[in-house]
């Protein structure tokens, strides 16, 4: 019995999220990073590391039938589209860094004015910069 639009809208949009979260666990299996604030450690044993990929790429099997099975369609999303939605996210996180913001959480200190204000300045000012490369990226083509 073929799937209505609805349900094809429903078992496409599931059958992607499953997708992305494979491969952002696949992609965290194989590798630590370690950034400045935050650093991920590779905790899992190398057996279970591969025991996981294995089933990762059995549930991928099983979303390559069932998108044959019912003509689900690919999207297509241009990287620029993903990286100017994560600097939408921060930049309004940084915003509510400036010292002025913080307020709301309490006393701001008058010397975070001169500290930590042009620093987050600068932040937001660079997350602009590449939203605006991203964005003109994509104009050009």
């Amino acid at each position: 019995m073929p799937l209505n639009p609805y349900q094809r809208n429903a078992v496409e949009v599931s059958l992607k999220l499953l997708e992305k979260t494979l491969r952002e666990i696949e992609g965290l299996l194989q590798l630590e990073t370690d950034d400045i604030l935050y650093r991920t450690i590779q905790d899992i044993p190398d057996e279970r590391r591969a025991q996981i990929m294995a089933i990762s790429q059995q549930a991928r099997h099983q979303i390559a039938e069932l998108a044959a099975m019912f003509d689900l369609k690919r999207e297509e999303i241009p990287v620029h589209q993903i990286i100017v939605a994560y600097l939408s996210r921060v930049w309004a996180d940084l915003e509510d860094t400036r010292p002025a913001t913080l307020a709301r959480y309490g006393e701001v200190d008058p010397a975070l004015k001169d500290t930590l204000g042009p620093r987050i300045d600068r932040l937001i000012t660079l997350v602009l910069e590449m939203d605006a490369l991203a964005r003109n990226e994509r104009q050009e083509q």
